[in-house]
C-alpha cells in the first residue's frame, strides 16, 4: 500500500508534468492580433479572415490570428497601432493612411496590374515608403479587379445629368465628383441610410461589394456603370512584431500572404458577380455611361496628385497606361 507521502509525490509530480505540458502547448501556439477598418463580420472583414485561415492551416494551428475591427481600434488609428507594435498585422485601404502618405491613392487609380507593378518596380517603391514611414512590411495587396460605382435614387440619361446631384462620397471619389459638377457630401457611413431615406442625398459612391452589409441596397434604384478606380486593401506586418517570430514563422506568414492574395482575388470577383445578380433581383438597374467615366476618373485624380507631388509623377510613369 502506498504511503501518503509517496502518493503526495505522485500527485505533485503529475501536476508539475501537466503544468509543463500546458506551458509547452501555450508556447507552441502563438496568437497574432490583426486589425481591419470595417466590422469583422462584413464582406471585407470576412475577406481578410481568409488570410487568418490560411496561416492557421499552413502552421497546423501553431500560428493563429485574432481579427479585430474599428470597434476595438478606430480605423484612422490602426496604422499607428501597427507602427508601435500594438497590433501585429493590419489590413486596410489607402485612404486610412492618406494623411501621412498623400500619394497613397495611386494604387486605387492605377490601371496597371499588381503583378506588373511588381515587375516594373512600382510596388518596390511603395514597399520602401511603407517600411520607412510606417515601420511595416507590405505582405499582400488584394481586391484587384473590383471597383467603385455611383449609386442613385433616380434615373439619369447621360453623364451630364449628374450635374448638381448630391452624392455622398469619400476623399477618393471627390476629384471625379467635382469634375462631374455634382455636390459631393461627406456623411458618416452609419448616417447614409437615413440620408437616403429622407432624400438628403441623391445617391452615393461605394464599392461594388457591401451594399447589403449597410442596408443601402433597399434604398437604391440605379447603379452607374462601368465601375471606376480599384478597390485596394493592403496587408502589413509590423516590423516590431517580427521580433516575436522565428525566421521559419516569418517565411510562413509571407508564403501565406502570396497564397491568400491569389485565392481571395478569385473569390471576391465571384462575390462581385453574385452581388450584381442580387442587385438585379432587387430591381437596381444599370445605367451604362461608357468608358468615358473611368477614363475621366483616373485623369482628374492623377492630375491632382501630380500637381503637388514629384513622387506621384514618378509613380505615374509606372502605374498609368495611356
Amino acid at each position: 500500500m502506498l504511503s501518503k507521502k509517496f502518493k503526495h509525490k505522485i500527485v505533485s509530480g503529475f501536476i508539475s508534468c501537466m503544468l509543463v505540458l500546458t506551458a509547452t502547448a501555450a508556447n507552441a501556439e502563438k496568437t497574432l492580433t490583426a486589425a481591419v477598418p470595417v466590422p469583422v463580420d462584413t464582406v471585407w472583414g470576412n475577406a481578410f479572415k481568409r488570410y487568418a485561415e490560411i496561416v492557421s492551416e499552413k502552421s497546423e494551428g501553431e500560428l493563429r490570428i485574432r481579427v479585430v475591427g474599428p470597434e476595438s481600434i478606430p480605423a484612422q488609428e490602426q496604422m499607428q497601432a501597427l507602427r508601435i507594435g500594438m497590433i501585429d498585422i493590419l489590413s486596410t485601404f489607402p485612404g486610412a493612411y492618406r494623411s501621412e502618405f498623400p500619394e497613397a491613392n495611386v494604387q486605387e487609380i492605377s490601371n496597371v496590374s499588381v503583378d506588373d507593378q511588381r515587375k516594373n518596380g512600382a510596388y518596390a517603391k511603395l514597399k520602401e515608403v511603407f517600411d520607412n514611414r510606417f515601420d511595416a512590411e507590405l505582405l499582400a495587396t488584394y481586391a484587384e479587379g473590383l471597383g467603385f460605382h455611383i449609386f442613385l435614387s433616380n434615373e439619369i440619361k447621360d453623364i451630364n445629368d449628374l450635374k448638381g446631384l448630391r452624392i455622398r462620397t469619400a476623399v477618393l471619389q471627390q476629384p471625379l465628383l467635382k469634375a462631374l459638377k455634382t455636390q459631393p457630401i461627406n456623411i458618416p457611413i452609419p448616417e447614409v441610410f437615413t440620408a437616403l431615406e429622407r432624400n438628403m442625398v441623391d445617391g452615393y459612391s461605394w464599392s461594388s461589394l457591401g451594399l447589403s452589409d449597410m442596408g443601402w441596397d433597399t434604398m437604391t434604384k440605379y447603379r452607374v456603370d462601368p465601375k471606376f478606380y480599384n478597390i485596394i486593401f493592403n496587408v502589413f506586418l509590423s516590423n516590431k512584431a517580427k521580433e516575436k517570430f522565428t525566421n521559419d514563422e516569418l517565411k510562413l506568414l509571407r508564403e501565406a500572404a502570396v497564397e491568400f492574395e491569389e485565392k481571395i482575388n478569385v473569390e471576391l470577383l465571384e462575390a462581385e458577380r453574385k452581388e450584381y445578380a442580387n442587385q438585379d433581383s432587387l430591381g437596381i438597374k444599370s445605367i451604362d455611361l461608357g468608358s468615358e467615366l473611368p477614363v475621366l476618373a483616373r485623369k482628374v485624380y492623377w492630375d491632382e496628385l501630380t500637381r503637388n507631388s514629384k513622387f506621384a509623377s514618378e509613380l505615374k510613369l509606372l502605374m498609368d497606361i495611356q
